[in-house]
């Protein structure tokens, strides 16, 4: 399957679960679709926040898969890692996956998340603002500014968690780790 099939397949899907008033889009470009050699995985928000940057992205959901061997269409649940939602999925199928390269490096395996999430392009290079320790075999990572958000980061997963509702040490024990 080409990506301009696909990309139509994650679009009539994404209209599925449009709620009237608030149209959802495909993220615009191709640098947003993350080809995972058995399917093609699409970011989507709403259309104001592409056009404005206002609001935030729709809770819950996560990224678009399209399946390029039989064009099966679902969406990523946003609180399992994404890429053991792949794995599942491709082991019950009978396809390869891979865990890309990245995913060793906190700071990549954060920025590809975020990109996902946000539907726009986050580097490593912007995330060296950010405060950063190593806590165990996670990495925390605390956003610059005054936010009420911070990621634990371990192998392929990412863990979001708001200090204010959470500590640290529930947040690792929630993520799976030690606390």
């Amino acid at each position: 399957m080409k990506l301009t099939e696909a990309r139509t397949a994650a679009a009539v899907f994404l209209r599925s679960i449009e709620h009237t008033g608030e149209p959802l889009r495909l993220a615009g470009d191709d640098q947003h679709v993350a080809d995972v050699g058995w399917a093609w995985v699409f970011a989507w928000s709403t259309a104001q926040w592409f056009e404005t940057g206002a609001g935030r992205p729709p809770v819950g959901g996560g990224p678009i898969v399209v399946v390029k061997s039989t064009r099966d269409t679902w969406m990523l649940d946003s609180a399992t890692p994404y890429d053991d939602q792949l794995s599942a999925y491709a082991a019950e199928h009978g396809l390869e996956h891979t865990t890309s390269v990245e995913a060793a490096d906190p700071a990549a395996t954060l920025a590809a998340w975020l990109t996902t999430q946000l539907a726009r392009p986050v580097t490593v290079a912007e995330l060296a603002t950010w405060r950063c320790r190593e806590i165990g075999d996670w990495w925390l990572f605390e956003m610059p500014g005054l936010t009420d958000t911070m990621f634990l980061v371990r192998d392929a997963v990412v863990y979001e968690f708001h200090p204010s509702r959470r500590s640290v040490d529930e947040a690792l024990a929630a993520a799976g780790g030690a606390g």
